[in-house]
């Protein structure tokens, strides 16, 4: 399995079911994030889908098309190890 990426502000992300980007169209540039966001916000089914991963191609600058999935997460990254709960008193 290949490792994820971050989507460039300048990829071009091309689903292959344009029905996945309500509102937006079927092919978007990666800093239009935010606008599929708001258009999937308040549909539950297309939350879970954009969370499972959409199938599609990624153009980045200077690249070929690359199929994948593309997906919306937030992700949380400790900075430290946590403490021990028999510490705190």
């Amino acid at each position: 399995m290949n490792e994820s990426e971050i989507v460039d502000n300048f990829s071009v992300v091309r689903v292959v079911s344009s029905s996945d980007f309500p509102g937006v169209g079927g092919v978007v540039m990666g800093y239009q994030s935010a606008q599929i966001i708001e258009s999937i916000k308040n549909d539950p089914k297309q939350v879970k889908r954009w969370a499972s991963g959409v199938p599609c191609q990624v153009l980045n600058p200077g690249g070929q098309w690359t199929k994948g999935t593309v997906k919306f997460v937030m992700q949380f990254t400790p900075t430290e190890q946590p403490s021990d709960q028999t510490d705190v008193q």
